[in-house]
């Protein structure tokens, strides 16, 4: 990883079923917010070089509710474990989240944990 002239990958692991309401739908709102901000996070990463994979481009529940739990779990641990590192976003409680932290740390793919500071005392530790 420190050919700076070679572009990087990296996997965004970011909440998407807390983006949704008790019946699964997305919140317009709240899932409009968050989704613009991981775009941001892909922009930010882009311009030094580093590809992201958005999994919520081509996993959202709220849109693409056809694809199976363990389909998306093996597609991901795929691209973590292929990835350069992982860019983790912890401000929101996630399962899945934590899952993707735990795969990139099994195949000692380094992890960058985003969060804003208010909400840090609401980080699971």
């Amino acid at each position: 990883m420190s050919d700076t002239s070679q572009e990087l990958t990296a996997f965004l692991s970011a909440p998407l079923i807390g983006l949704l309401d008790d019946k699964l739908q997305a919140q317009d709102k709240v899932h409009d917010l968050y989704h613009d901000f991981y775009k941001k996070i892909d922009a930010i990463a882009t311009k030094n070089n580093v590809s992201v994979y958005n999994p919520s481009e081509y996993m959202d529940p709220g849109v693409h509710d056809y694809i199976r739990p363990d389909q998306i779990y093996q597609k991901n641990r795929d691209i973590i474990r292929a990835s350069d590192l992982l860019i983790a976003y912890v401000g929101i409680v996630s399962a899945g989240v934590a899952t993707e932290i735990e795969i990139a740390n099994s195949f000692r793919v380094p992890v960058i944990l985003l969060c804003e500071e208010d909400k840090l005392n609401k980080v699971s530790r």
